[in-house]
């Protein structure tokens, strides 16, 4: 076992050292806090508080924790890779032999991947009295089934990649409107309009091409400007 630890009592260090001694690697009970921290394995049952850099060189790391909280991360061994970079607010995931990698970039609001396949549910949102659509709800479908009455559904201020589909399920009026300054292209003729159906089976789907503009890329039946 290879154990390097930097800045910590040296009460902490040497208790470390009689646990590590018992086998090779390294538990951990209880609250513990370290600056920087490389071992072969390292088994954590408690809590677990690295300031600095978390470094398994190969071994196996549980963290079967109350708590984790890290710095910079990396794990690799056996062509896998975990990597956590807090300062860039990147996660990596990933098998190096296989080329395989998913990376999520939370400051950019983006999810990367490499030769992985992906197979999800989109979310279904009931509308029967209208909805105010978000970024997170980006690829929802959604349906004005139990309406008794004209519903409006508001989307987020456009951006580039945002999704959604618009499906009548009940025969009333199921409008959707843009965020002040955006369009929806070809089916209106002015910013912020919204676009309407009332005929049961009718859909539309947009994507936002950037911050202003939303684009239609598949209708069934006819959608009118509103406004």
């Amino acid at each position: 076992m290879q154990l390097i630890h930097k800045g910590a009592a040296t009460a902490l260090l040497l208790t470390a050292a009689l646990l590590a001694g018992c086998g090779r690697g390294l538990s951990v009970q209880g609250t513990t806090n370290f600056d920087d921290l490389e071992v072969a394995n390292l088994t954590v049952l408690g809590d677990l508080a690295v300031a600095g850099a978390l470094t398994a060189d190969g071994g196996p790391v549980s963290l079967d924790a109350g708590a984790v909280s890290l710095g910079d991360v990396t794990l690799a061994g056996n062509g896998t890779l975990i990597s956590v970079s807090d300062a860039e607010q990147v996660v990596e995931l990933g098998n190096m032999d296989a080329g395989v990698t998913l990376a999520v970039d939370a400051a950019a609001g983006r999810l990367l991947a490499s030769d992985l396949a992906f197979t999800a549910r989109r979310a279904v949102v009931a509308a029967a009295e209208g909805c105010a659509l978000t970024n997170a709800d980006t690829r929802a479908f959604v349906h004005n089934r139990g309406a008794e009455a004209a519903v409006t559904c508001s989307l987020p201020a456009a951006a580039a990649g945002l999704d959604f589909c618009f499906y009548v399920a009940a025969a009333q009026t199921l409008s959707v409107k843009p965020a002040a300054g955006d369009q929806i292209a070809v089916l209106t003729d002015a910013a912020g309009d919204r676009i309407a159906a009332d005929a049961a089976g009718r859909s539309v789907c947009l994507v936002a091409l950037d911050d202003a503009v939303w684009a239609v890329y598949a209708t069934t039946g006819a959608w009118a400007d509103a406004d």
